[in-house]
């Protein structure tokens, strides 16, 4: 059985492309742009959550007016071939669940590149900008989906079941790193020091780890395995932008194609 791994809610010539794809960025290109004076203010509390609007979820941080939930990622293609892999993988959990708390399917499957953080509306334009010049110094690249996991977040709250990156993910953490530095421009956290990066497709509101034997992992991973002959375009894709999800705005980054 794979390690269990906690995080936070949030909520293809193809031998060739795994290597040498992508550019040592240079962090003296990156837009080193000062963070506005107001990056440590704090602004006056807005409405508080309601529970049973998040089917029971729980906010990592406290609503606040002027502050957007926001993560940063690498969006999956062909959503409609991973709809298909969630709905086989929720069967098998929810029949073989005995802990009471039904798995839900995630809306908008991804690899998150941040935690969720919290960022002031009026930061964007300037983190955006920030994000551009960063991105253009990679190169696109290949990613690889294949081995089942389980996740836990910081609060043990909730359990995701995902499949992880197995190949594309040194090129992630480059990403990653730099990312962080961005970040730390606005007293913002950084990801994970040993990300694993995944994409989580099904949830429930429970620590369910106690479910998960072998023989458990073992069933679901057969699952994926027949996924991944049926869905290579999905199971191996291109990445050549990352995607900025701050409150209801998307924006997408480009790296370089060239």
């Amino acid at each position: 059985m794979n390690g269990l791994v906690s995080y936070p809610d949030s909520e293809s010539d193809e031998e060739e492309a795994t290597s040498e794809c992508m550019k040592s960025p240079d962090s003296s290109a990156v837009r080193n742009l000062p963070p506005p004076v107001s990056v440590s203010n704090q602004s006056k509390r807005g409405s508080t959550d309601d529970i049973e609007q998040h089917e029971g979820r729980i906010r990592s941080f406290e609503h606040e007016r002027g502050n957007w939930a926001s993560y940063i990622s690498v969006t999956v293609p062909y959503a409609e071939d991973l709809n298909e892999l969630s709905d086989s993988l929720l069967e098998q959990l929810n029949a073989r669940s005995t802990h009471g708390h039904p798995f839900h399917k995630i809306d908008n499957p991804h690899i998150s590149l941040t935690r969720t953080l919290k960022l002031r509306h009026h930061w964007l334009n300037d983190l955006s900008l920030s994000l551009e010049s960063m991105a253009a110094l990679f190169r696109s690249f290949y990613v690889s989906l294949r081995d089942v996991d389980v996740y836990v977040n910081d609060e043990r709250t909730r359990t995701f079941v995902g499949i992880k990156v197995v190949c594309g993910d040194e090129q992630l953490l480059k990403i990653v790193n730099s990312l962080n530095k961005v970040l730390a421009m606005y007293n913002l956290p950084p990801f994970y020091d040993e990300p694993s990066f995944h994409v989580s497709l099904c949830w429930c509101l429970y620590d369910a780890k106690g479910d998960f034997t072998d023989e458990f992992i073992n069933g679901l991973q057969e699952v994926v395995d027949d996924w991944v002959k049926d869905s290579e375009r999905c199971s191996f894709f291109l990445v050549d932008h990352i995607l900025l999800k701050a409150g209801h705005k998307l924006t997408t980054f480009s790296l370089d194609t060239t």
